[in-house]
């Protein structure tokens, strides 16, 4: 019960401790998500995004599931084909292949063409779709474009890949969403959450006597208590003696000194 008790005490210190600093700590939180505001804004560059769609059937000659002779293993073939041609548009031989087609050997490489370029089936449908997302608008379509075309032209067994629509370029007065809200929330929740375990580390380093009833809650009532420690927490002597919950100068609560302020 002694440790429980004491542990609850600590407990109420650092929650006193965090409310006292709490402008500190919104201070910095401030401060952090405006950080995180500004290089959002001033060195995250735009991107665009576009997306396409394919779909994708087991039966050379009919791509579409509404068409006559689709039965329900020939959904089921085709839904699993869709993670081969996921594979297949992610490999080196297919990103040269776009690269080729679309003719920007010179300012993409694989790596970066690869990571640029997001592949995966609709809602475990027929339909196959690929979103590119570049700093440049017209690179993104003509990405886009070029990869419907490798996956067409991709010769696999018994199956066919058909894109549904042509790719046209985004709008370039609409990039795409930096996200400047989410990371200020970040940056927000951070900087409280460091500054918080910064003021609670060098609180918890500190030897200072905040009170007897620390010493008695800490060592025991085994501790002879010689004297009464004052409130650091009263405006008494003019709130001279009182620094960061306490004595910043003993000098303050000597006798003497007592005696000639009275």
């Amino acid at each position: 019960m002694e440790e429980q008790k004491g542990f609850e005490l600590d407990l109420k210190h650092i929650l006193k401790l965090i409310l006292k600093k709490a402008w500190l700590i919104v201070l910095v939180s401030v401060l952090c998500a405006a950080i995180m505001i500004a290089y959002t804004s001033f060195f995250v560059a735009d991107t665009y995004t576009v997306v396409t769609q394919m779909t994708v059937s087991n039966v050379v000659d009919a791509p579409n599931v509404e068409q006559v002779g689709m039965t329900s293993s020939d959904v089921i073939a085709a839904t699993s084909l869709i993670d081969t041609y996921c594979v297949i548009l992610k490999n080196e031989n297919s990103l040269n292949r776009i690269l080729t087609e679309t003719g920007l050997q010179d300012r993409y490489s694989i790596a970066s063409l690869r990571s640029m370029i997001a592949v995966g089936g609709v809602n475990e449908s027929l339909v196959l779709q690929i979103q590119v997302t570049s700093p440049n608008p017209q690179d993104a379509q003509a990405i886009a474009n070029a990869a419907t075309k490798v996956l067409q032209e991709t010769e696999l067994r018994g199956a066919s890949a058909t894109p549904l629509y042509q790719v046209s370029a985004p709008d370039i007065d609409r990039p795409d969403s930096k996200g400047t809200s989410t990371k200020a929330i970040v940056g927000f929740l951070l900087g409280a959450i460091v500054t918080a375990m910064i003021l609670i580390v060098i609180d918890l380093k500190r030897d200072n006597i905040h009170s007897d009833e620390w010493l008695k809650e800490t060592f025991g009532e085994s501790v002879p208590v010689l004297a009464v420690i004052p409130d650091v927490n009263r405006n008494n002597l003019r709130g001279k003696g009182r620094r960061y919950g306490y004595y910043a100068r003993y000098g303050y609560y000597r006798a003497d000194r007592s005696k000639a302020a009275d």
